[in-house]
């Protein structure tokens, strides 16, 4: 599968390891932020959660990059699977690269969708 399928192959396996690390990391990141009524205690069992999830994530990237049996690590991984999406959806210009390109661009401009302060509202609905 590796020699003939390598970008699904990359594909499948990366997705699946950036979503645990993201979820692991999501998780850690949300028992770290404090809530009103936290006793201290509660605070450093949080902290201390918190840092053990981070030390797993840690721990699972160093096992994987020692294990990675057809590159030299993750982030030979994460190159390679670039440089194979680059050359299969990208290089030479399709007709749909001309859409795919621009439509990209504006995504990731949208990121101040993420960092925009709430809307206000109301029981009735929002205030206009």
């Amino acid at each position: 599968m590796y020699k003939n399928f390598e970008l699904e192959f990359l594909t499948a396996h990366i997705t699946f390891l950036q979503g645990l690390f993201h979820w692991l990391a999501s998780v850690a990141f949300e028992i770290l932020i404090p809530r009103r009524m936290e006793g201290q205690s509660t605070r450093r069992m949080n902290r201390f959660i918190s840092s053990a999830l981070m030390t797993i994530i840690i721990a699972m990237l160093s096992f994987l990059n020692r294990h990675v049996v057809f590159y030299e690590n993750y982030m030979e991984m994460l190159k390679r699977c670039s440089v194979l999406w680059f050359k299969r959806f990208v290089w030479p210009i399709r007709p749909l690269t001309v859409l795919f390109v621009p439509s990209l661009m504006i995504t990731f401009f949208c990121y101040r969708a993420f960092i925009s302060p709430p809307d206000d509202v109301d029981e009735d609905g929002p205030n206009i």
